[in-house]
C-alpha cells in the first residue's frame, strides 16, 4: 500500500488523505495537538519535533501553538530532569553518610581490638 498523497495520524495510525488535512486545517491540528498531550510524555518526546515541523509546513498559520507546545514539553522535561537529579543527589548524600557511619564503626572496632588485646596481653 502506498503512502503517497497520505498522511498517517501519528495518534491513531490512521491513514488521512491530503485532502481532507488541508479542509479541515483547525480540527486537524488541534486533535494532533490534543492526541499528544494525553500520550505519555516520555514516550513521544521524540517524535513532537517531527510531527511539530509536519504540522507547521502543513499549517504555516499554526506554527505559534506548535512552537509553544514544544516549549511546554521541554519545559516539563527540563523539570523532570530537575527533579530526577536531584533524587540522585540526595541518594548520594545518602550513601556518603553511610559510608562515614561504617568508617567510624571500623575506627571503634579498631580501637576496642587494640583495647581488648592490650587487656588480655598484661
Amino acid at each position: 500500500m502506498s503512502c503517497m498523497g497520505e498522511f498517517c495520524c501519528p495518534v491513531c495510525s490512521k491513514k488521512i488523505g491530503l485532502d481532507a488535512i488541508l479542509s479541515s486545517e483547525s480540527k486537524f491540528v488541534h486533535d494532533v495537538i490534543m492526541g499528544i498531550k494525553e500520550v505519555d510524555r516520555l514516550k513521544v518526546r521524540r517524535n513532537d519535533a517531527e510531527l511539530i515541523s509536519i504540522s507547521t509546513s502543513l499549517f504555516p498559520s499554526r506554527q505559534k501553538e506548535a512552537f509553544e507546545f514544544h516549549e511546554d514539553l521541554i519545559r516539563k522535561e527540563n523539570e523532570d530532569l530537575r527533579k530526577a537529579n536531584e533524587r540522585m543527589r540526595s541518594n548520594i548524600r545518602s550513601l556518603e553518610s553511610e559510608i562515614k557511619k561504617a568508617k567510624e564503626m571500623l575506627e571503634r572496632e579498631k580501637r576496642l581490638k587494640a583495647y581488648y588485646e592490650g587487656l588480655v596481653g598484661q
